[in-house]
């Protein structure tokens, strides 16, 4: 398989969306050809004002939370910031407030 096409591949999973998650009214971003810093994290410029909240996936890493903590209090000081959880005997997911 070819380079070209894996990025297709994996752009197409990138913006596929079930309908049954349209509620969610999510907007993804993608971006290529990105530098990348020392840590491994993208770095670019962009209209804050565009983010009023981030929610974190219930199995993130820790390393991960702390760093989208980290910048968030630094560079996005307006924004809600969220952590999902997932209740017992269930499959819901809720989203609880996080500083």
């Amino acid at each position: 398989m070819s380079k070209e096409n894996i990025l297709k591949d994996i752009e197409y999973l990138v913006k596929t969306k079930s309908d049954i998650w349209s509620y969610e009214r999510e907007i993804r971003i993608m971006f290529t050809n990105l530098k990348l810093d020392n840590q491994n994290k993208t770095l670019f410029n962009f209209d804050k004002s565009c983010i009023s909240e981030i929610y974190l996936g219930n199995k993130i890493l820790e390393n991960d939370e702390i760093w989208i903590r980290n910048f968030c209090n630094k560079n996005l000081t307006n924004i809600n910031l969220y952590r999902m959880f997932k209740p017992q005997n269930s499959f819901e997911l809720i989203p609880k407030s996080i500083d």
